[in-house]
Parts: structure tokens; sequence; C-alpha cells
């Protein structure tokens, strides 16, 4: 399978990004909250139909701006539940993906994969930082390892069980460098 050269600039961006997430992600959570709000709320906001705003051209610009700001300014202030939705999410797509290999259809996957989600964000709002730590290590491992996989997939054998591999190894030292550099603090 040949990969177009235009994709391996954006996965290599994409690898650099998910590794800084994955090394550093508990000291960038405000900045990350931020953008990942903001890029949620932009996304939203481009949803809305353009009839909606009388295809009017400033306000199909403007309103997925002000969705994204609105969205990332109330991530900083309701940090706790944003940083459980997130784990929940991240936990969901991890489990469909990596152990129900993407069987989106198979009811009873979805339901093992929401009960473990919801468990994982009520935990993570229990526990905010070694769940901030655990779910940017996890996140950025999964992200970088399945953008690899997708942008070279020489690397891979069966590039299911090798995003698996490199999830599971990046998470670990993730987990291990961010526990060791944020002893002590809140």
């Amino acid at each position: 399978m040949n990969v177009p050269s235009f994709y391996i600039p954006e996965a290599i961006v994409a690898i650099v990004l998910a590794l800084i997430v994955c090394f550093f992600g508990y000291k960038l959570k405000k900045i990350g909250l931020f953008i990942i709000w903001f890029i949620i709320g932009y996304s939203l906001g481009k949803m809305i139909p353009a009839s909606a705003v009388n295809n009017d051209q400033l306000w199909m610009t403007v309103l997925p701006l002000a969705t994204g700001l609105l969205a990332s300014m109330l991530s900083l202030s309701i940090e706790r539940f944003c940083v459980s939705l997130l784990a929940g999410t991240v936990t969901f797509f991890a489990t469909m993906n990596l152990v129900f290999h993407g069987a989106y259809v198979f009811m009873p996957n979805v339901v093992i994969a929401i009960a473990i989600a919801v468990v994982f964000g009520c935990v993570a709002a229990a526990c905010i930082k070694p769940m901030t730590i655990i779910i940017t290590a996890i996140g950025g491992a999964y992200y970088a390892a399945t953008s690899a996989v997708a942008a070279f997939p020489a690397i891979a054998i069966a590039n299911l069980p090798m995003a698996l591999i490199i999830t599971c190894i990046l998470a670990t030292l993730g987990m291990v460098f961010q526990f060791s550099n944020n002893r002590g603090k809140a």
C-alpha cells in the first residue's frame, strides 16, 4: 500500500504533537484543554447549516470561531468535567478500536465500551491529577501509534496489533515519565 507523499509531513507533525501530549500532558494541561475544546467547539460550529445564518459568509466564519472560543473558555472553568469527558471519550474509542477491532455495529461491544468509558470518566473526575497523566499518556500514545501505522504501513506487519503494541509501550513510558516528573505537584 502506497501512502501519498503529502500525508507524510502531516503524519510527522501529528506524531510529534502526540508524543508531546504523551510525555508532557499534565504540565500542558491548561493549554491542552483550551486547544482540545476549541477544536471541539469549532467543529460543532462548522456543523451549523449555512441556511441558519442566511448563507452569510461572515457568520459562517465567525460562528465556528466563537463556538470554539466559548467551548475552550468553558473547559477551563469546568476542568474536572472536561477531563472526565475526555477520559471517557478516549477510553471508548481506544476500547472499540484496539480491543473490539472497530466493530461498532456489534451492540454488546458498544455497550461494554460505553460502560468502561463511564467508569473511567468517573474515576478521572475523582482523581484528576493521576487520571490526567494516565489519559494524556494513553491518548498521546494511541494517536502517535495510529498515525505512524497509517502513514508508514511498512512498519506494521498487521496494522492493528502493531498499533496496540506501540500504544502500550509509549503509554507506559509516558506515564512513568510524567509521574516521575510531577511528584508533589497539585
